[in-house]
């Protein structure tokens, strides 16, 4: 799918994305913000940044298990969007590829990740959980603890406020 495909697009409130479909480029729901639900394909190989910026009232996304790395901005200023499911099989997550989600309140990290960049979420201020490697984290200094001990790197300074 190319570049900014659905930008700006108001009125896009649900999409089902067809299956054969297998990248995505950079910021293609930018601005929709009336979109509440995105269903994608089960083979989603790629996708770049900006996928979702500014998608306001993102509630329900159900991503591939097919993903490999989740980009930055991937979910920027998606205010509605209350808990995030990293499918098992991805690989890696960038920096602020979870920004300025103001009612996210639990992320679920994938077990067996190779790769979290530096600040992985941002200002995020009502994030009460993290779930990662079968253990719930409820502080900022937990999870970052836990990223530390394992060398995997460091999740962010701003995840709580």
């Amino acid at each position: 799918m190319s570049h900014e495909a659905f930008k700006d697009c108001k009125s896009l409130e649900r999409i089902k994305l067809p299956e054969k479909l297998h990248n995505l480029g950079e910021r293609v729901f930018e601005n929709c913000e009336n979109l509440k639900t995105v269903i994608m394909p089960k083979e989603v190989l790629n996708t770049n940044n900006g996928l979702f910026i500014n998608c306001k009232s993102l509630q329900n996304i159900e991503l591939s298990e097919s993903w490999k790395v989740l980009r930055r901005h991937t979910f920027t200023n998606c205010d509605s969007l209350k808990k995030i499911i990293l499918p098992e099989k991805m690989q890696g997550l960038d920096d602020m590829c979870i920004v300025n989600c103001k009612n996210l309140e639990e992320v679920v990290l994938p077990n067996k990740i190779n790769v979290i960049h530096n600040d992985v979420i941002h200002n995020c201020p009502n994030l009460k959980r993290i779930t990662w490697r079968d253990t719930i984290y409820t502080t900022q200094k937990a999870i970052n603890q836990a990223i530390v001990d394992s060398d995997k790197g460091f999740i962010g300074s701003s995840i709580w406020t």
